[in-house]
């Protein structure tokens, strides 16, 4: 089934912070839309919950050096 969640996520300072978030979250299986926004530091994330848990996008994110702040229902 189709998601949709934000996730806060701190530490982003630039536009390179920003596209190595969406290059490697949307690289994930079952992901399918990635939009991350620097000044509202949080990533609009689209994907098919059968084939990827939330836990890997946390894990995803520290293994960049930010960290995530909280997941929401988007």
């Amino acid at each position: 089934m189709e998601k949709t969640i934000i996730i806060g996520i701190d530490g982003m300072r630039c536009n390179s912070c920003t596209a190595n978030v969406e290059r490697e979250l949307s690289g994930l299986p079952g992901v399918k839309l990635v939009q991350v926004d620097l000044e509202l530091e949080e990533a609009r994330v689209t994907f098919d919950e059968s084939l990827v848990d939330t836990q890997l996008f946390d894990k995803t994110i520290a293994s960049l050096g930010f960290s995530v702040r909280n997941i929401t229902q988007g």
